[in-house]
């Protein structure tokens, strides 16, 4: 119960939170290009309707059900019975909901339109089907899933785990997207692609990130070593535990955890 209600407290109702989707932006492109994104957010925002209710058509296991699956916590107690709990939830999860919504869905499109360009020579059907599972993964990789399919064993084990795996939903995300950048390098080495992938999956949204929630460099500090310092610690965010050590690394001392903050100010 304390763990739910904090993450209802501290992701639902910070305007921060919002704001840092944002800075998550750039990830996209790892999956898409700069035009058919934006050709893809053009014909989205004319008709955002029909469009949704289409795109939730075409992916009835990602996309319909997006808005409630951003993260573990709050997607149990929607799911749960109703009381002021649920509406606190709902409410909450409206800004969360409608930002992804808007970076999410145009995202879906445009990797799928591209995948259907790429899969041509095949049959409808089959084009259909690898399109569909190319813009489902780039989703998930690309902003973050807490749906049950896409949470690994450590987030839904036991209640210990899911405590030190508390707003680890769209880290995870990442953790697979810097997973999957390190495969591919395994195996054609390009160095060039491996610089690109990491700087937009870490370098960047880090920088954005520190910079949008007030914690950007100091007057005397060297902005360059600050964003290296920044890019380092956000790889260790997608570690469970290691990601606590790195935020105590960050605040000189100080552990940026929800519950370890509420356990330490009822000490003091």
């Amino acid at each position: 119960a304390l763990r739910t209600n904090l993450t209802l407290a501290t992701l639902s109702y910070k305007i921060s939170t919002s704001l840092l989707q944002w800075t998550h932006a750039p990830r996209m492109l790892l999956s898409t290009n700069p035009g058919s994104y934006a050709q893809a957010m053009v014909d989205f925002l004319a008709h955002p309707s029909d469009m949704t209710e289409q795109i939730k058509g075409l992916s009835p296991n990602e996309m319909a059900g997006r808005g409630d699956n951003l993260d573990r916590d709050i997607r149990a107690v929607l799911k749960g019975d109703p009381g002021i709990q649920r509406s606190v939830a709902r409410v909450g999860n409206v800004s969360i909901k409608y930002t992804d919504h808007i970076l999410s869905f145009p995202l879906w499109l445009s990797v799928y339109r591209d995948a259907l360009k790429e899969h041509a020579g095949l049959d409808e059907d089959r084009a259909q089907y690898l399109a569909t599972h190319a813009a489902d993964s780039a989703v998930r990789l690309g902003l973050g899933s807490g749906a049950p399919k896409d949470l690994p064993p450590i987030m839904r084990n036991n209640d210990v785990a899911k405590i030190l795996t508390m707003f680890y939903s769209f880290h995870n995300g990442i953790y697979g997207q810097v997973r999957d950048i390190g495969h591919q390098f395994g195996q054609n080495r390009n160095v060039g692609k491996l610089t690109y992938g990491l700087a937009l999956s870490t370098l960047v949204p880090a920088v954005l990130g520190g910079l949008v929630s007030g914690n950007g460099p100091k007057d005397d500090e060297n902005k360059g070593l600050w964003a290296a310092k920044r890019a380092l610690l956000f790889g260790a965010d997608t570690i469970p535990v290691l990601r606590d050590a790195a935020s105590a690394i960050d605040s000189d001392g100080d552990v940026k955890n929800p519950l370890i903050n509420v356990l330490s100010k009822g000490t003091k």
